[in-house]
């Protein structure tokens, strides 16, 4: 049994336990920051609040077997998955379609907030997968 931490955006919330059930099914075990931390979720700009998180994920995310990024990258994922980068921490990419499965680089897809301050091919980069040209 590996421990996952889990990265996914706020907006699939909602669907945390699938996610979980997903890192169970495969014999993993899920960390995730939202639920660790949901008691400050509406306080989550709160710089007291994300300064803390972002600490404690910088010594979380290093302690894990593996990080799963479940759809559209966000600002947060994208530190989430340099923190791995980092601590050479495998990452692997995840879909929230009907059917849970791992994505290849071609669907991986980036929030409008990431898009507006870079391009594709940077983003790609930064997350160091293979696109098929």
């Amino acid at each position: 049994m590996q421990i996952i931490y889990v990265s996914y955006p706020l907006k699939y919330f909602y669907l945390r336990n699938r996610i979980y059930k997903f890192v169970l099914d495969n014999k993993n075990f899920p960390i995730d920051m939202f639920k660790i931390f949901d008691v400050v979720l509406d306080d989550i700009n709160d710089s007291k609040y994300s300064a803390l998180i972002a600490d404690m994920k910088k010594n979380i995310i290093p302690k894990c077997d593996e990080i799963w990024v479940f759809e559209e990258i966000h600002d947060f994922m994208l530190e989430d998955i340099t923190i791995a980068k980092k601590k050479n921490v495998p990452i692997k990419y995840v879909t929230l379609e009907t059917i849970v499965r791992f994505i290849t680089p071609e669907e991986i897809k980036f929030s409008k907030s990431l898009l507006k301050r870079y391009n594709t091919e940077d983003l790609q980069k930064m997350i160091e997968v293979k696109f098929a040209s």
